[in-house]
């Protein structure tokens, strides 16, 4: 069964009101950081662990069926062990500090130590072309995003909370301008090998914390059995220390809050209305990318270029629990380069536990920008996602991978129940 989303005059009634939002943004001057929304229970982060009584150890034997049908869905709280991973660290005034506690992770919800969970995450621009296959470190990206560059070839963005024990990161390719507000929604420091003339507007602004390694800084290298440009590689010590030479802090501010608000159950959300989803192809025709549901482990495999897509430091193939389409209008600059307007509202599809489900997006703006020869509206905040009663989406546990696109193409995005 294909599937396309919902019809037209819901679109229609989306597009009309991200217009006008998009209008109202106009009148905005100036940058400042929005408030993010929340991700999970606060009380997961700072609870301290307790002995209980005897007498409340019987209690709580005996309650049997009083007990809520949300207290049973939650997980609890495991004992992990801090990480000493010999990085250099950059401590602010204002960063979260571990200390050895376990929390949710902000971009998986699961169970980890503070000492990886405060961390400021690591997010990589990595080549997706098929001459700079395979790629390296991916497969322990907790969120990865993909949208198109000039000629339909996409490039990916690879967010890293935990990355003790990658060897490397790469290929790394050049940046569009839409990347960095997006390693903004996670407080990330963004890497890149070079950019785009659009992107120059915004990578000296300090809030995107960005470090480009094409001027021969931070220890980006050229491997000898690749070609250039797919040669170009790195290490998260090597990312790490690049914040600390130029004193960002390795940390997360105090108030920080992740964008996704995730389940507190390990076991994934049932979504009784949503359609049955197998295989998933998303629509990128130049590598042809696609995604199959293996029901056992309830993750979905990615392949592109006719194979599946691997990691060649683990030589396993890319896998993920979540996977978000945000869909934009399919705008372009004078020379192919596409100009995604990330802010306002639209559509959206979720798809997780062989099920797929159109949904909506918002984000705000922060500011407007015209020299780019358009009214280029952008946010450092979060894309809140929703159902479409305005709920917000509780996600379920895992990794994600979102993909940015063009709502013109939106039929070409197949749902498939085989």
């Amino acid at each position: 069964m294909v599937t396309t989303g919902k019809d037209f005059m819901v679109r229609r009634h989306l597009i009309t009101r991200a217009a006008v939002v998009l209008a109202a943004a106009l009148v905005i001057s100036g940058c400042s950081k929005k408030g993010n929304t929340d991700v999970t229970d606060a009380a997961t982060q700072t609870e301290s662990t307790t002995e209980a009584s005897s007498s409340e150890q019987v209690s709580k034997e005996t309650e049997g069926s009083s007990s809520t049908a949300e207290a049973e869905t939650k997980e609890e709280k495991p004992v992990t062990e801090p990480v000493d991973n010999g990085f250099p660290s950059l401590e602010a005034d204002t960063s979260l500090i571990p200390k050895g506690e376990t929390v949710r992770s902000f971009l998986t919800g699961e169970w980890i130590n503070d000492t990886i969970a405060y961390r400021r995450p690591l997010a990589v621009m990595i080549n997706n072309i098929e001459a700079g296959l395979p790629q390296s470190g991916i497969s322990k990206a907790d969120v990865i995003f993909e949208g198109q560059c000039e000629g339909g070839v996409t490039r990916l963005m690879a967010v890293f909370q935990n990355y003790d024990d990658i060897t490397s990161i790469g290929s790394i390719r050049s940046c569009r301008d839409y990347y960095p507000f997006l390693a903004a929604e996670y407080d990330a420091a963004y890497y890149h090998f070079g950019q785009s003339d659009f992107a120059l507007e915004f990578l000296s602004d300090p809030e995107l914390r960005t470090f480009n390694g094409m001027n021969g800084r931070y220890n980006y290298v050229r491997r000898t059995d690749r070609v250039s440009p797919h040669n170009v590689f790195t290490t998260p010590e090597d990312l790490v220390t690049a914040m600390v030479n130029n004193k960002v802090s390795t940390y997360l501010d105090e108030d920080y809050v992740a964008p996704m608000k995730f389940n507190t159950s390990s076991e994934p959300i049932d979504y009784p209305d949503a359609e049955k989803c197998i295989t998933l192809k998303t629509g990128y025709a130049y590598n042809d990318a696609y995604f199959v549901y293996n029901e056992e482990d309830g993750l979905y495999y990615r392949y592109e270029y006719g194979k599946p897509q691997i990691d060649e430091m683990t030589g396993e193939q890319l896998a993920v629990n979540n996977i978000i389409f945000k869909l934009v209008p399919g705008e372009q600059y004078w020379n192919g380069s596409p100009l995604y307007l990330l802010t306002g509202e639209g559509i959206g599809l979720y798809v997780t536990n062989g099920t797929a489900q159109w949904i909506k997006w918002s984000k705000e703006v922060d500011g407007v920008n015209t020299n780019l020869g358009c009214n280029y509206t952008y946010g450092y905040g979060p894309t809140t996602y929703t159902y479409w009663d305005d709920t917000e989406i509780t996600f379920n546990q895992g990794k994600t991978w979102v993909c940015i696109y063009e709502l013109e193409n939106q039929s070409a995005i197949k749902i498939l129940d085989k």
